[in-house]
């Protein structure tokens, strides 16, 4: 991804937000994305997103807190998250930031738990099939840094 492409990209979601659609941050390669899981568990999340190898082969995502959720890794200790999303295996060259984030967001909306990622998000994913309310407190509960299953 040429500096030219990444420049016009980040003008594309300054834009956006003032669409409300997302909301990026002042740094160049950082964007915080206003999610939903479910109704009513909301926060934001910051990501920073690196190309790695010359293409959008992996996303790394650095934040301040775990995540339970069937398809993001919540592991404690864990440096590097995995986030399970279709738009890594189907990229293309015309996928843009924007994509990556609104393919996050939706992650949030429509979490799949038949298909959780390892850790803690095997434990999330089978809640959330078999008690989708107690997925739903621990996940707030998570959010506010509180770790407790």
């Amino acid at each position: 991804m040429s500096l030219a492409r990444l420049t016009r990209e980040r003008k594309q979601l300054l834009e956006a937000q003032q669409c409300g659609e997302t909301a990026p941050s002042t740094s160049a390669n950082t964007t915080a994305a206003s999610v939903n899981s479910f109704s009513a568990a909301q926060g934001r999340i910051r990501a920073d997103m690196q190309k790695l190898d010359g293409v959008m082969s992996e996303v790394r995502y650095t934040g301040p807190r775990r995540i339970f959720h069937p398809n993001i890794e919540g592991d404690d200790g864990k440096e590097d998250w995995g986030v399970c999303l279709g738009i890594q295996t189907e990229w293309r060259p015309t996928c843009t930031i924007k994509d990556m984030v609104v393919a996050i967001e939706m992650l949030f909306a429509l979490p799949n738990y038949d298909d959780p990622l390892p850790g803690v998000a095997k434990t999330a994913a089978q809640i959330l099939k078999d008690e989708p309310s107690r997925f739903e407190l621990i996940a707030k509960r998570w959010m506010g840094g509180n770790y407790i299953i």
